[in-house]
């Protein structure tokens, strides 16, 4: 008797604690309802980037997304930096390639602070491209 009151008492904390730890693992933050919460605008007057070319990861809502720069023109390797790509108008889509046309530029205007999955903060340069006129 004594034995299956143990094996009970372990039993109900054992389910306590699965059951408290499930839960807290279920939780997630929610993510900004806007994009744009998280860009922090430069103050200053950027120049163009050129980075003429870029591969979306992830295309967050209407115009922006995610993208890593060009590493390797050879090769047509994305592994350079990671941006928050900008283009007003545009729906982008995950993998497609983002090149800066002749008569666009591409510029730096601020930065975009997010959370990973892994809840680690990430800071990348905000890029827009304009169409020069």
């Amino acid at each position: 008797m004594r034995n299956l009151l143990i094996f009970l008492t372990g039993l109900l904390i054992g389910g306590c604690i699965g059951g408290c730890i499930g839960i807290s693992l279920c939780q997630t933050d929610e993510a900004p309802q806007n994009i744009t919460d998280g860009i922090i605008l430069s103050t200053y007057s950027s120049a163009p980037v050129n980075g003429k070319s870029y591969k979306v990861f992830q295309a967050l809502q209407e115009s922006y997304a995610l993208a890593n720069t060009l590493s390797d023109s050879k090769y047509k390797w994305y592994h350079g930096t990671t941006v928050l790509l900008h283009k007003k108008g545009k729906f982008f889509y995950d993998d497609e390639i983002v090149d800066v046309l002749k008569g666009e530029e591409d510029r730096q205007i601020g930065v975009y602070r997010y959370y990973t999955t892994n809840d680690r903060l990430k800071t990348v340069p905000v890029i827009q491209i304009f169409e020069n006129k």
